[in-house]
């Protein structure tokens, strides 16, 4: 209803920025004033999640809880609620009896794969995105989460098949091509792997993608060419986590090549 979209765009509004315990504190009074509205309460609950006050988040759950019962937003705030408070198994038992009584709700599907990632289970993650990218085929975030957990369990060959998808797709392109050379280069087909790693654009993987294209040219023996690929990268930047990366990489380089001093 009306109220309730009003209280949705206020949470996303506010949302957009870290809810500090002042804007908590005014958000408790207004939720207060309108206790009838389950969205009331659930926007309180949410807001007090992202400021990791969970003891208010949880308040805000069990309140909205008491008008909804069945309401699946605030079911799965409080098992993110008892993820981020040590009841891990409660959190994926509960979750695990939404999936099963929501079987088409792509939503709570999604929200158990990420719990399951977030506890390392990745054998049971791949399992779940399976299942709620058969309800979300063309979601390319699916996809790209997918890719990232054969990375992690080592099977290559499936992860370069949603990463060759994923380099179509602008969202993902440059972590795509970032993924697939490192897939090359642990299976050290290092000029495949330099020729990913020089696709990656500009951005979160470009300077990790060219420091990784640097230590490749100095494994197949090209060590002063990698040294100056990195000093002329360092030029360019003045991040200093990003210059520690590059010191980092051509010290490596060096040890590799035996030039110790």
């Amino acid at each position: 209803d009306e109220q309730s979209a009003v209280f949705a765009q206020l949470g996303a509004t506010i949302g957009k920025e870290h809810a500090d315990p002042q804007t908590l504190q005014i958000f408790d009074r207004l939720r207060q004033k309108y206790s009838h509205f389950a969205a009331a309460h659930l926007t309180y609950a949410k807001l007090a999640y992202r400021a990791e006050n969970f003891e208010e988040a949880q308040k805000g759950v069990d309140a909205t809880l008491s008008i909804e019962a069945d309401n699946t937003d605030a079911l799965i705030l409080q098992n993110r609620v008892h993820l981020n408070t040590g009841r891990s198994d409660l959190a994926l038992q509960s979750m695990a009896r939404l999936v099963e009584k929501y079987p088409q709700n792509s939503a709570i599907h999604l929200d158990y794969a990420r719990m399951l990632v977030q506890m390392k289970r990745y054998p049971e993650a791949l399992d779940a995105f399976a299942h709620v990218m058969e309800l979300m085929p063309d979601d390319t975030n699916l996809i790209y989460s997918t890719a990232l957990l054969h990375v992690e369990l080592g099977q290559h060959k499936e992860a370069r098949e949603y990463l060759l998808e994923l380099t179509q797709s602008h969202p993902h392109r440059d972590a795509a091509h970032y993924y697939l050379g490192r897939i090359e280069e642990v299976e050290n087909n290092w000029e495949k792997a330099m020729s990913w790693f020089l696709l990656v654009g500009e951005g979160e993987y470009f300077y990790d993608a060219r420091a990784n294209v640097a230590e490749m040219q100095a494994r197949l023996g090209l060590v002063d060419e990698a040294r100056v690929s990195l000093q002329q990268l360092r030029n360019e930047t003045s991040a200093e986590s990003v210059r520690v990366r590059l010191y980092l990489a051509e010290g490596q380089i060096l040890r590799d090549a035996d030039q110790l001093d």
